[in-house]
């Protein structure tokens, strides 16, 4: 009789569950999980026809003998500044969802055992108001809110980074764009930024 030591068995019983874990088999369940990384795409390029569309607006006041080089020089900063519009109303349209939800979970009755939860955390947070150090009070009751409303105001600090970012690219791309205006209109005064 041949015996099987610790390490050989371990080694058969990991073979026979990878044989069980193939991933999903399913079409839905494939699409699914090609979408397990994305949040909410705001890393991805804006939308093209969009942006095009931006630069039309942009591009639509040229005077029609402008030189195709300045024309090209402008139609390059007009792209970037409306990439970067573009991009900041993206944010922003997600940072109001996240309100929108902020506000519908405001606004929605509250179950009995949520009210039951809330009073007992109330009633816990009585005897520290009477501590000599109010931060510790002031601590608790973020707890208390964190715990509520926690993953919807972490999505906020997330998207307030992007929004920053983005407004960071649109200030410097409206620079590029009044510069270059400026250049091809030397007796105009530049806007200041």
């Amino acid at each position: 009789m041949t015996t099987i030591s610790g390490s050989e068995r371990k080694a058969h019983a990991n073979r026979v569950n990878a044989q069980k874990s193939t991933g999903p088999r399913t079409a839905q369940g494939k699409a699914r999980s090609r979408q397990n990384a994305r949040k909410h795409g705001l890393t991805t390029p804006p939308d093209a026809v969009e942006v095009a569309r931006v630069v039309r607006l942009l591009m639509e006041d040229l005077p029609s003998g402008m030189p195709p080089s300045e024309r090209a020089a402008r139609r390059e900063t007009a792209w970037a500044l409306a990439q970067a519009e573009v991009q900041v109303a993206r944010v922003g349209h997600h940072i109001a969802r996240v309100i929108d939800r902020l506000d519908d979970r405001a606004r929605r009755p509250p179950r009995p055992e949520t009210v039951l939860r809330d009073l007992e955390r109330t009633a816990s947070l009585v005897p520290v108001l009477f501590e000599p150090k109010a931060h510790r009070f002031i601590r608790k009751i973020l707890a208390v809110y964190t715990r509520d409303y926690g993953d919807l105001a972490g999505e906020l600090r997330r998207l307030d980074r992007y929004l920053r970012e983005a407004e960071a690219r649109r200030r410097k791309a409206l620079r590029r764009w009044l510069d270059t205006c400026e250049a091809q209109n030397p007796e105009t005064k530049p806007v200041s930024t």
